[in-house]
């Protein structure tokens, strides 16, 4: 919305992630026992062919608002706004507990505000 001296701007989103995470166990293979090589380099954590599976989702929603008034003949505005958003975690992070469930998944919540002014310098020709 905008007139002669103002501007007001208003939003909203919602999105849904949806998705599977799998974890490969692990095994601790002997790779040498012989006392002259250091005891971290006698063993080898490898992956041992069994995955758990975990189905998540999350449903997240975003505000902004944002005001501008023009000041100074609109050479020079003022400006303030809002938000309040998220970001999705990489599903691949989900860790799984000693159950076989995934951890829980939510959006990492993010809140800006900013106040300030804008100065727009006119050329003439």
């Amino acid at each position: 919305m905008e007139n002669d001296d103002w501007a007001f701007d208003v939003g909203m989103r919602i999105e849904r992630a949806e998705g599977t995470s799998k974890a490969e166990g692990s095994e601790t293979v002997l790779v040498s026992d012989d006392p002259s090589i250091a005891s971290n380099l006698q063993t080898n954590v490898t992956g041992n062919g069994r995955f758990t599976y975990g189905e998540v989702s999350t449903t997240e929603a975003a505000f902004s608002a944002a005001a501008l008034y023009k000041m100074d003949d609109h050479d020079l505005n003022f400006y303030a706004n809002a938000s309040k958003g998220y970001f999705f975690p990489q599903i691949r992070s989900i860790r799984f507990n000693d159950n076989g469930e995934p951890q829980s998944y939510e959006g990492e919540d993010i809140t800006l505000a900013a106040l300030g002014l804008k100065f727009f310098l006119k050329i003439y020709t």
